[in-house]
């Protein structure tokens, strides 16, 4: 979990949560670069 990003809420559209979770305003405000993150993880 990245600190800052709220946790997906019961019966919420997983992919609507996404977008709106991902933005660069997003980014910008919790000064996180989500493709660092990713980048860096086991998943890459």
């Amino acid at each position: 979990s990245i600190p800052g990003v709220p946790r997906i809420t019961e019966g919420y559209n997983p992919a609507t949560w996404m977008l709106e979770v991902t933005t660069t305003l997003v980014e910008a405000q919790l000064g996180v670069d989500f493709a660092e993150v990713y980048a860096n993880s086991s998943l890459y």
